[in-house]
């Protein structure tokens, strides 16, 4: 009898889950992990920007021949170095609901701080509290 209970023990435990294992929750992500490559685009000159968690940074793509509409390639800028074109980014805030970027340009020695959110519906990224660009299924190879 005592086996019984035992093995019905060893089952019971086995057996249960843990429901707050859910794998579809992101509710406790942060910006970076939740937008992880997710391109964004602006309607109004067209760069398309990129972030990414690992390694935690971003990528920009600017329309170089509006024209053609042909791009010059993504420059991908990693949160605390400087990057090809001589800008610094520095993460100041990541969490669930924002991302804090401080841009410094090291030739001019001048700096501004992006604050970046997403509208509730996760198709518009905004910049200082200003629709800046829309949610893409485009996907961008920054260098």
């Amino acid at each position: 009898m005592k086996r019984i209970l035992i093995l019905t023990a060893i089952l019971v435990f086995a057996c249960s889950s843990d429901d707050s294992s859910d794998t579809n929750d992101n509710s406790n992500q942060t910006f970076l992990e939740r937008y992880d490559g997710v391109v964004w685009e602006s309607q109004e000159n067209g760069t398309r920007t990129v972030f990414f968690n690992s390694p935690p940074s971003m990528g920009r793509d600017v329309i170089t021949d509006t024209d053609n509409g042909q791009y010059g390639g993504c420059v991908l800028s990693v949160f605390g170095v400087e990057n090809e074109e001589e800008y610094l980014y520095e993460l100041l805030e990541n969490n669930l609901e924002n991302l804090s970027v401080k841009i410094t340009d090291l030739i001019l020695n001048e700096y501004e701080i992006w604050n970046v959110s997403v509208s509730s519906n996760e198709n518009i990224l905004i910049v200082d509290g200003d629709n800046v660009a829309i949610r893409t299924d485009l996907q961008l190879i920054c260098q």
